[in-house]
């Protein structure tokens, strides 16, 4: 065995081992003295710690798996470091995706792996970046136009903004024109669903943008003329995310109150990221004993002194 072979196989694992800690957890158990698992959707990531320890104590989350977990390890392999070749920066980066939604010092439960991956993204092909979160934004942006007309006008110059990119990037002048004008039809789209009475609701879902963003990576890819390095990244991304939104995390699941029909519970699984239909009785889930869907924490009760998870443990509620 060479000795690049070598030092590719020990920095995949390696970097299967850094997106492995769980940053997440650590938080919520130093912050609130809670296991993060037991409330809201149990991921081990940036919207569940927001849900459930504070908004503001997403930030250090975003950075370590976004800058840590994501960027630093496809840079180690990557000519500016080591100089191991595309295969390894690809394989490193996916390892690190892996450890996040599957990490060994949590019994192979995890986050989603989002932050992460756009940071591996960037590092290997940032307009990656931009398209993917473009994806997501749109419907953001698009939700918001019936209460103000300003994200309209946002969304527009955010299209603009992007054909320009891409022209100074070099790209054929269908790809300028194609790029912006997908995207503008996305943004219409996900206006006229917001103001649809019977979708409105699930078009302010936002596992549904992020799971769109995901199964278009791999079209931006080629469209883009990426390399297979790159193309087969964006591929396994949008693998690892279905298989860990039907996999769910052990425990996350339905309670007995809760049972789902099978077919049902792939199909809110994998569109929606939760077990049952309502968000918010899924998003605000605690693990109070007795607790119905109805008596777990909300919005508006998350941070008074009953609803406090920190102070719920110290009554000895169960985790």
């Amino acid at each position: 065995m060479s000795s690049d072979l070598k030092l590719s196989v020990l920095l995949i694992a390696g970097s299967y081992l850094l997106g492995a800690l769980p940053s997440a957890y650590l938080l919520g158990r130093a912050v609130k003295g809670i296991d993060i698992r037991k409330y809201g959707s149990g991921n081990v990531g940036i919207s569940n710690v927001s849900s459930h320890v504070g908004k503001w104590w997403a930030v250090p989350i975003i950075f370590f798996d976004v800058w840590v977990k994501g960027v630093l390890t496809v840079t180690i392999a990557s000519e500016k470091v080591l100089g191991l070749g595309p295969w390894t920066e690809v394989g490193a980066g996916m390892a690190s995706i892996l450890g996040h939604n599957w990490s060994v010092w949590l019994k192979f439960s995890g986050g989603r792996g989002l932050a992460t991956a756009l940071g591996v993204v960037a590092a290997l092909y940032y307009p990656l970046v931009v398209l993917y979160g473009s994806t997501a934004g749109m419907a953001w942006m698009a939700v918001r136009i019936r209460q103000n007309p300003v994200y309209a006008a946002l969304g527009i110059l955010m299209l603009t903004g992007f054909g320009i990119a891409l022209w100074f990037f070099d790209k054929p002048l269908w790809v300028v024109l194609f790029c912006p004008l997908f995207l503008a039809v996305l943004l219409s789209g996900y206006a006229l669903a917001a103001a649809w009475s019977r979708t409105a609701q699930r078009v302010h879902d936002s596992a549904v943008w992020w799971g769109l963003a995901a199964l278009l990576m791999p079209v931006w890819s080629v469209i883009l003329a990426q390399p297979m390095e790159v193309t087969s990244l964006c591929l396994g991304f949008l693998v690892v995310t279905a298989a860990k939104r039907i996999m769910s995390n052990r425990g996350s699941g339905t309670g007995p109150d809760e049972r789902v029909p099978p077919l049902r519970l792939i199909r809110n699984r994998l569109v929606f990221d939760r077990d049952i239909s309502e968000r918010r009785e899924w998003v605000y889930r605690s693990p109070e004993e007795g607790s119905t869907p109805s008596e777990r924490i909300s919005p508006e009760t998350v941070g008074k002194t009953g609803a406090d998870p920190a102070r719920r443990d110290k009554m000895g509620v169960s985790q």
